[in-house]
């Protein structure tokens, strides 16, 4: 028998749309900067490079931001409750102090 811990479930996640705009408007800046001080003849290049800057920014973020809760995870699924437990606290702490700093901004 297969218990809940070790099966493997799908993620879901929601699309934040609210979030989308702004990070569409990053990624064209970014291209458009790229475009106007790099490339100012080959828009392709300037939107290729955008394009892979963006992304590079974007799962780097992520990677850096989320490495309590990405080694909370990996320690649950070896079974080690406990020290996940700390990461997932440290991870809890962490974007609670980030979120209460972006909302009073």
């Amino acid at each position: 028998m297969v218990s809940i811990m070790s099966a493997s479930l799908p993620i879901v996640r929601r699309i934040a749309w609210w979030h989308l705009g702004p990070q569409l408007l990053l990624m064209f800046g970014l291209i458009l900067l790229l475009w106007t001080t790099q490339f100012p003849d080959n828009f392709n290049m300037a939107m290729g490079y955008g394009a892979l800057g963006y992304l590079i920014y974007s799962f780097g973020s992520r990677a850096i931001l989320l490495r309590s809760h990405r080694r909370g995870v990996n320690l649950s699924k070896r079974g080690l409750f406990s020290e996940a437990l700390a990461e997932f606290r440290s991870s809890y702490l962490f974007l609670s102090k980030l979120h209460l700093n972006q909302a009073s901004q």
